[in-house]
């Protein structure tokens, strides 16, 4: 038994998407659609299993032997038919993108993009079924997150181990953390001690003239 290799992989899948396959594969890949969409846990996101990783395992091997009886002589497992559905939608997104950009434009009935997809009608269960992808504008990259937004914790910028000192060393921390301009500001002054003046006064000048 040949091994399927990413070559043949990527041959199958193109293969796939043609409108020039062989009618084996046209088969296959109808077959495979019938029985992707009597699986809901692998495609209806709003579905109860979606989120169920047995339900699809469990489904997958049911497209997995689909896929076998159609290639018997090929080695198929889960990812190789997880890349052909993959795919089967991509392909399918395409042509419904086009229909709805002639749509939106404002063409005439005549204009409207039709599908060139044999299986376009056979994947209309699928049309409302892609997931959006969230996308970043200026504003929510530049918006801050809410726990930005939070008030800061008076003690965010503490260092752990202040935060654990016990209650008996907070007015030495307190003392300490006093800055030297407020300490001089509240450091008791000295009475200042008037110097004594050597000038005479008048008298004693009065004196020493007449003496003199």
């Amino acid at each position: 038994m040949p091994a399927t290799t990413p070559a043949t992989i990527i041959g199958a899948i193109a293969a796939s998407c043609s409108s020039q396959m062989s009618a084996n594969e046209q088969d296959c890949v109808r077959a495979l659609i019938e029985m992707y969409r009597s699986l809901p846990c692998l495609w209806k996101i709003k579905s109860a299993d979606y989120s169920n990783r047995y339900k699809k395992k469990g489904a997958y091997e049911k497209l997995v032997a689909i896929y076998k009886e159609h290639h018997p002589t090929e080695t198929v497992d889960e990812h190789i038919v997880r890349k052909k559905i993959q795919a089967l939608r991509t392909v399918y997104k395409k042509e419904l993108n086009k229909v709805e950009k002639s749509l939106k434009s404002g063409a005439g009935t005549d204009d409207v993009y039709v599908p060139k997809l044999w299986y376009y009608d056979l994947l209309a269960f699928t049309r409302d079924q892609e997931i959006p992808r969230p996308c970043q504008t200026v504003t929510s990259i530049c918006a801050p997150s809410p726990k930005e937004n939070l008030p800061e914790s008076p003690d965010e910028h503490v260092p752990l181990q202040q935060r654990e000192r016990p209650e008996g060393n907070d007015v030495q921390s307190h003392q300490s953390s006093r800055s030297p301009c407020l300490e001089e500001q509240t450091r008791p002054q000295r009475p200042s001690r008037k110097r004594k003046s050597t000038a005479g006064t008048p008298v004693d000048l009065l004196a020493m003239a007449n003496n003199g």
